[in-house]
């Protein structure tokens, strides 16, 4: 028996533009495979595409998280040749990020970064199970998890920079009744 909700969600749906988001992913993929593909520390790599992923699947729910999860997912696998390991792995931590956001852990500073750390880790961890069910055998080696750790550190150090960011500039953004 469940009872009906009288309280708005605790996270406004938003509707962008569809070109302003294939647009900002177009830029992050760009970024993310020729600059960004330059620079990494211990094997870690910024992916800015993620965060893009994170961002809109935060504030446009489950659903669409999921649907533009799967995009993303599309764009990297065409980049990488990687079968549909990245399109599966994406779609799903779209859901969940979207399912995340409306929890308390939506309205928290101090979770976000670890969070987003988390959620890195877990999206690697989705692809090797995808890529292995592919191929056959796949499995991810230390020195793979040793960067993809670090990858969850940069990421959530430019997440948490965002947040932080957006907090002073007055912008909108987690759970915040101003979305």
């Amino acid at each position: 028996m469940s009872f009906p909700s009288k309280s708005a969600p605790s996270i406004a749906v938003f509707e962008p533009e569809w070109w302003k988001v294939a647009l900002a992913l177009f830029a992050a993929l760009l970024l993310q495979s020729t600059v960004l593909a330059r620079f990494d520390l211990r094997g870690g790599r910024l992916s800015v595409v993620f965060l893009l992923l994170l961002w809109f699947a935060t504030h446009a729910g489950i659903a669409r998280g999921a649907l533009f999860g799967a995009i993303v997912g599309l764009c990297e696998d065409a980049l990488a040749a990687s079968g549909v390991a990245w399109t599966i792995a994406d779609s799903a931590l779209g859901a969940l990020a979207a399912a995340l956001a409306r929890t308390p852990l939506g309205d928290s500073l101090l979770l976000a970064a670890p969070a987003v750390a988390a959620l890195t880790v877990v999206r690697y961890g989705i692809f090797i199970a995808v890529l292995g069910l592919e191929r056959g055998s796949a499995s991810a080696t230390p020195v793979h998890w040793h960067a993809t750790l670090w990858q969850g550190l940069f990421n959530a150090v430019v997440a948490l920079g965002a947040l932080v960011i957006a907090q002073r500039l007055d912008i909108p953004y987690g759970n915040s009744e101003r979305l």
